[in-house]
């Protein structure tokens, strides 16, 4: 993260599908703000809308030797995230990384963010009573190939995950959030456990007639193979 330039986040946004899916109200907020906050640490920006998989096939087959972050907006459920034309497995992203299918981003971190639904189960929450209080030059070593890569998924395995039609997101709105205020000082998997935290404790669903979505809450999931800490202002 030393480098002038970062590399390239990938900005994946749906909003609109072929078919029956709904379209995603309140997605182009989070992309404009997201979009926002990635050019502001230095990343150089590319957002794609809509697209059909094989799009989206072709973009990160053309990108990948430079990519290092990608979001990816859309609808999703068990197992499967949504294109613009059919579903596809979420880890078809990042398997397109690992080190053997592209040996230029070995040992270099690529970060994933995934804002979808996994399904359709509803987390109500619970009551919590809270208390107050250099890798030396010149070494070579062989790495798994699906080292340094990490995955944050919106909400847990199997459960619905919130967005406002008029703020957005409220997992993409938490990362905006605390990218602007810790990105200086904090590393990246410290980082994502404060907006979980700030996911957790701040918002709640606001459905007064609709009783079976109202007051419920959401939690992100990180899958993570980094080797090292991650800061995007790292100290010289």
């Amino acid at each position: 993260m030393n480098h002038p330039r970062r590399g390239i986040a990938i900005i994946f946004s749906h909003v609109v599908f072929d078919g029956d899916l709904l379209k995603r109200e309140g997605a182009t907020k989070d992309e404009k703000d997201l979009g926002e906050v990635l050019k502001a640490l230095k990343f150089d920006v590319k957002i794609y809308n809509d697209l059909k998989y094989g799009a989206i096939y072709d973009v990160i087959s053309t990108c990948k030797w430079t990519a290092s972050l990608l979001p990816f907006m859309t609808h999703g459920d068990c197992g499967k995230i949504y294109a613009r034309d059919h579903q596809y497995p979420p880890d078809f992203l990042w398997k397109s990384f690992s080190g053997d299918n592209c040996p230029s981003l070995a040992g270099k971190p690529k970060l994933f963010f995934v804002q979808a639904c996994r399904g359709t189960e509803i987390d109500d929450g619970a009551r919590v009573r809270v208390r107050t209080q250099s890798d030396g030059e010149g070494n070579h070593y062989t790495i798994p190939v699906m080292a340094d890569i990490l995955v944050m998924y919106s909400c847990y395995d199997g459960y619905f995950s919130w967005r406002s039609v008029q703020n957005g997101s409220w997992f993409i709105q938490s990362l905006c959030e605390e990218l602007k205020l810790r990105s200086r000082d904090t590393d990246l998997l410290t980082l994502l456990t404060f907006l979980n935290r700030r996911m957790a404790v701040t918002y709640k669903s606001v459905a007064p007639n609709n009783r079976e979505m109202h007051g419920k809450k959401q939690i992100g999931t990180i899958v993570s193979t980094l080797t090292r800490l991650l800061y995007f202002y790292p100290q010289k």
